[in-house]
């Protein structure tokens, strides 16, 4: 995975992190220029309930539109695409149960340290870790980490 970035309805960006080391990717300038071109390749598009895919600049995009933002996945054109689909709905899921199913702007913005948290136990510098929403949520929210948590002292 090259990148996965959040935008409002506008196309400016709420969240994002890019992973490709790519000189279209270099600086928040080339990434922002890079995300407008993609806003307006799929600012036709409906509000949908399924991820949509395209190609660009030799780069497959996914996306989908919850509530009023759009989550973009960016990837290489040799990825699969049935994994990265997989991957767009694992973080679409855990963003659901995390923030109780209140997708929509001002929730991300409220909640960015747990937008965030999802990324990082998705992706470690692009490469995924992780496709099970239940087992994201639980490491961003920490249930279940350790053994105190499951034991008493009188054990």
């Amino acid at each position: 995975v090259e990148a996965i970035f959040l935008l409002d309805n506008e196309g400016n960006r709420i969240c994002g992190k890019f992973f490709s080391k790519s000189s279209e990717f270099s600086t928040k300038d080339s990434q922002t220029k890079f995300e407008q071109k993609v806003f307006k390749k799929t600012s036709r598009a409906s509000t949908q309930v399924d991820s949509e895919i395209m190609l660009l600049n030799e780069r497959i995009i996914l996306y989908k539109f919850p509530g009023n933002i759009r989550i973009f996945m960016i990837a290489s054109a040799a990825a699969n695409e049935f994994i990265m689909n997989s991957v767009l709905d694992a973080f679409e899921d855990s963003l659901n149960q995390i923030l109780r199913n209140q997708l929509d702007h001002r929730t991300i913005v409220d909640n960015i340290d747990y937008v965030l948290l999802v990324i990082d136990e998705i992706f470690e510098d692009g490469i995924i870790l992780e496709t099970e929403a239940d087992n994201i949520v639980q490491r961003v929210l920490m249930k279940g980490v350790g053994g105190i948590n499951e034991q008493t002292l009188s054990e």
